[in-house]
């Protein structure tokens, strides 16, 4: 198809999502397209009007569908143009002519690939770079403020794809340890600026994904999410004090997931200077923080040329994460420590966790069960 005009025909998807339902599955989004609008189409590049028509279409679908409880669209999937999108949610929550979309029925999605281009050189050197962290949190506040403020609050806001740098991701970066410091930051800024979501491009294929099916390893990006899934949940508090280090470091502190507790995630990308950071000024419900924690520290495993940063294997605290033949992931053991300071080894990543603080940024977390008694394992 080389025009990309006119009115969408979603007979067959209307047809497809009728059949889903009558056969007692439900899925939790639907995306309206993928990269077709505005200056960052691939090949469509479609004006507001026709794509917000659109949208309204599918969201009728799926109330159909799936009257009680219909899936969430995800829409527009591209790259974020500010003025593009402020047109859109315009058009979706704020045109006198057309009834604003529901609360939460819509989640305004946009793709990442801060490293750009994977044929780019110097690219290891800038996915360690603080101006590379600063402007991906820029560029995620904008899409948070813009969201909520055009929306009034009624749409919430995700990345839908990110794998640092696009074409299929980099060769020995992408793959490789010295991805892990750009894609932890990001999920650390993602939940700073109240994104609900973060999809990584992609679980298998290319460079970038997070399965090796080749090598049958995991990545070392897919333990970081691993880990930052486990531990943290969505309820981000101001940033720790940091000592030493560069302007590339960086600390986020976190209301516990499941375990409740307090959790902080330390990047290190520094070459050759450790960093300590400190909890003791956080706000904390039920008085001292206790010493107890346990300490996650990711580093690179050796590898054969002696490069960490293009090593395609992680240590957690010292020990090589390696999953059996039958694909059974390690368990994923912390190490006891204690205090409200830690101190983190340069060029490495650290999830420390508080399991019997009760965390105040959203609402009363308390420890469950004995957590914290003894080395907690996720396996």
């Amino acid at each position: 198809c080389s025009k990309w005009s006119g009115a969408w025909d979603g007979s067959s998807l209307r047809a497809l999502l009728q059949a889903t339902a009558a056969a007692g599955e439900r899925p939790a989004a639907i995306a309206f397209g993928n990269e077709l609008i505005g200056h960052h189409g691939i090949a469509a590049k479609l004006a507001v009007g026709d794509y917000v028509t659109g949208v309204r279409q599918l969201h009728a679908m799926l109330v159909d569908a799936w009257p009680s409880q219909p899936p969430l669209v995800l829409a527009p999937d591209s790259k974020l143009d500010p003025p593009w999108f402020a047109e859109m949610l315009d058009a979706l929550y704020n045109d006198s002519a057309a009834p604003p979309l529901p609360p939460r029925a819509l989640m305004v999605t946009h793709h990442m690939y801060p490293l750009g281009a994977a044929k780019l050189d110097g690219l290891q050197r800038k996915a360690l770079s603080a101006r590379l962290f600063d402007r991906n949190a820029g560029w995620l506040r904008t899409a948070a403020a813009l969201v909520i403020t055009r929306s009034r609050g009624a749409a919430d806001v995700g990345v839908s794809e990110t794998g640092g740098c696009y074409n299929s991701g980099k060769r020995g970066l992408s793959d490789a340890f010295g991805s892990t410091f750009w894609w932890s930051d990001l999920l650390g800024a993602a939940a700073r600026s109240m994104h609900a979501l973060v999809c990584r491009q992609a679980l298998v294929g290319g460079h970038y994904g997070l399965l090796d099916l080749r090598r049958r390893q995991p990545s070392p990006d897919f333990y970081v999410l691993l880990l930052y899934r486990r531990l943290l949940a969505r309820a981000p508090l101001p940033a720790p004090a940091i000592d030493g280090g560069g302007n590339e470091t960086r600390a986020y502190a976190h209301c516990g997931g499941d375990e409740g507790g307090l959790v902080l995630m330390l990047i290190n990308p520094a070459l050759a200077a450790d960093v300590n950071a400190s909890v003791r000024g956080l706000r904390l419900h039920g008085g001292a923080l206790s010493d107890r924690r346990l300490d996650y520290v990711l580093t690179a495993a050796p590898s054969a040329n002696g490069d960490r940063l293009k090593s395609r294997s992680v240590a957690l605290n010292g020990v090589r994460l390696v999953a059996a033949p039958d694909g059974a992931l390690p368990p994923l053991r912390g190490a006891r420590g204690r205090g409200a300071v830690v101190r983190q080894p340069a060029l490495s990543l650290g999830l420390y966790w508080w399991p019997a603080a009760r965390c105040g940024a959203a609402g009363l977390w308390a420890p469950k069960g004995n957590a914290g008694a003894a080395d907690y394992v996720f396996s």
